[in-house]
């Protein structure tokens, strides 16, 4: 084989390995994740996600945080407070309960008696314990969740809600209790499982 062939064929290799690594490195990922969303999506099967958020609204809880919510919904902050009211009727109690990015003791103590305080007054009775049941699809990817939690009484009292929690927010983290659950929960959920879809986290 003369050199000039062979220089031929190393250029052709070196043009196809070239190709592979591109495709590895851009092109193969981007195809991993398209593939892991639609799944995601046929986990969900939700009506409002699959209706685009049709009739939604976006609102910002904070510069760097959106979700949607049905746009008959207002969600109002007091400070520390926020409300989701429909029809001026509050449908759900929220806390931003500590800045995502503290790590020190005193930061991270503060932070959870923030929450706890925030839960005890989601019920009536006094609380000997809470069992959460995570209910959130697996790569959901948005840094948002949603759950069952289990409400104990020091009396034998027991009651169960839905909550959505943003636990990877860029300056805020969010709680929300939607209440006891009651006839019209199916519908609740798959609201709830669509505002934690939408959840956008930006720069801040």
């Amino acid at each position: 084989m003369n050199s000039k062939k062979a220089r031929k064929i190393g250029i052709i290799l070196g043009v196809v390995l070239l190709a592979f690594i591109l495709f590895m490195v851009f092109i193969y990922p981007t195809l991993v994740l398209m593939a892991e969303h639609k799944g995601v999506l046929k986990q969900l099967d939700n009506p409002y996600i699959n209706d685009n958020f049709s009739e939604w609204k976006e609102v910002e809880l904070d510069s760097s945080a959106r979700i949607s919510v049905p746009r008959e919904w207002s969600v109002e902050q007091d400070g520390e407070s926020i409300v989701i009211k429909r029809d001026g009727v509050i449908i759900a109690q929220g806390l931003r309960y500590g800045l995502a990015s503290t790590v020190n003791h005193e930061g991270a103590v503060n932070t959870e008696n923030k929450l706890n305080d925030f839960l005890a007054r989601m019920v009536s009775f006094p609380i000997s314990d809470i069992k959460y049941e995570d209910l959130t699809v697996l790569h959901l990817g948005t840094g948002a969740s949603y759950l069952k939690a289990t409400y104990f009484g020091t009396d034998g009292e027991e009651e169960t809600h839905y909550q959505m929690q943003i636990s990877f927010g860029h300056l805020h983290r969010y709680y929300f209790d939607f209440g006891e659950i009651s006839g019209n929960s199916d519908t609740l959920l798959q609201q709830i499982v669509a505002m934690a879809y939408s959840y956008q986290m930006g720069d801040g």
